[in-house]
């Protein structure tokens, strides 16, 4: 099969970023080589971005303020095929810029949207009383969405 035939309309791309939890972020380091990180992230449709939150300094940090042009991947659900030599999976990748999100009122709404996720029984996703100090929230605009599916 045709690796084109596999390739999903973005409506089926951005549904596999909205039910996943976790990708990998891929960025560039001052000395050119590449750099591939997981992290949780949420998707907002609206804003047409993917945000997730990492310390105030680091190797991820510094590379996106190195180079905002980042890219994510995200899996869905796959499953091996032993008996076809296949493999059953989706797929997305995100390519965009990165940037940190400076305003109070919007750092604290993506974390109580990241708690209200990941957390949603804690206190930080109902009342809005985040500890939020110690931590960054990035945003990456989305320039371009492709995913692809082999069904099996």
């Amino acid at each position: 099969m045709s690796t084109q035939k596999r390739f999903i309309p973005e409506a089926e791309a951005r549904d596999i970023l909205e039910r996943g939890f976790a990708g990998v972020l891929s960025t560039t380091s001052p000395d050119g080589r590449p750099y591939g990180v997981p992290v949780n992230y949420c998707y907002s449709g609206e804003e047409n971005c993917v945000f997730f939150h990492c310390a105030k300094e680091g190797r991820k940090i510094g590379n996106i303020l190195f180079n905002p042009q980042v890219s994510f991947l995200v899996v869905g659900p796959y499953e091996v095929l032993p008996e076809k030599i296949t493999t059953r999976y989706e797929s997305v990748m995100v390519s965009g810029t990165a940037a940190i999100v400076s305003g109070p009122d919007e750092k604290a709404e993506k974390l109580r949207a990241l708690c209200a996720k990941f957390a949603p029984d804690s206190p930080w996703a109902r009342d809005g009383s985040l500890p939020c100090g110690d931590s960054l929230i990035v945003k990456i605009g989305i320039e371009c969405v492709t995913g692809k599916r082999n069904p099996g």
